[in-house]
């Protein structure tokens, strides 16, 4: 089985749900 963590889609989706809860949360993303 491949590991989530270390698949590209895997990555976007992370950074896009970071994202999201900053931005929901009214937070500056931090080192992006």
């Amino acid at each position: 089985m491949i590991n989530l963590a270390y698949t590209p889609l895997f990555r976007i989706v992370s950074l896009a749900t970071y994202r999201a809860v900053a931005v929901k949360e009214g937070k500056p993303l931090q080192g992006l």
